[in-house]
């Protein structure tokens, strides 16, 4: 949608709630339609919502690193309950790992303690689409290619994205769906299936990116 989705404000909508959440400088701006019609969705705030109803920018992921108020373990361990609770809805995630999510994340926090250095992106969830990005022994599939069902990267392969990611603290937890070799406008393969769309299941979250996007 191109809008920056962030921090404490609630998205609600007469006859749509949802829990998505925008940050304060987006209140006015944000409007989203659908095909009959114009809908506009209004931010309101919402501080009593639950934490995991929230959504924090990379930037205050940062911060809370750098600074301890919160630990790369604690960021990681809600973004894994996060997707444990939602992907089954929605199956935007189709190679989760958060073993070695919480083995990421527990070196920064080591890290920070002993020499408090961290990198960029110290902490901070993230995941990459399961098309051309290459990790070790992750899966290859290119969008769900049933012919590669087993296909894994070798060992010393990294793709510039996740390489980056990790060189920088990131904490990657898994692959997206997408359509297979990205040549499709819907979310969806023979191998994973669609996603569905966060504000309206009933729809897919279109192209290569959808998983990624929900």
């Amino acid at each position: 949608l191109g809008i920056d989705l962030f921090l404490s404000f609630k998205i609600s909508v007469e006859s749509h709630p949802c829990s998505l959440t925008c940050s304060e400088s987006q209140i006015s701006a944000l409007k989203l339609y659908n095909t009959s019609s114009v809908t506009y969705w209004r931010c309101d705030v919402s501080e009593d919502a639950p934490l995991s109803d929230r959504w924090t920018s990379a930037s205050e992921i940062v911060r809370q690193v750098v600074t301890g108020t919160r630990s790369a373990v604690e960021v990681t361990t809600e973004a894994i309950a996060r997707i444990e609770r939602l992907n089954p809805v929605y199956d935007a995630v189709t190679f989760f790992a958060p073993e070695e999510a919480l083995a990421t994340a527990r070196a920064i926090d080591r890290r920070r303690a002993q020499s408090g250095g961290t990198g960029a992106l110290a902490g901070v969830p993230t995941l990459m689409k399961d098309l051309y990005g290459y990790r070790p022994a992750w899966p290859t599939t290119l969008g769900g290619l049933p012919g590669a069902r087993d296909d894994t990267a070798p060992d010393s392969v990294w793709s510039r994205y996740p390489d980056r990611i990790n060189r920088s603290d990131g904490v990657l937890l898994g692959q997206t769906n997408s359509s297979t070799f990205g040549f499709r406008g819907v979310t969806d393969n023979a191998l994973f299936g669609p996603s569905k769309n966060p504000f309206d299941p009933t729809r897919n979250p279109g192209g290569s990116s959808g998983g990624s996007a929900t």
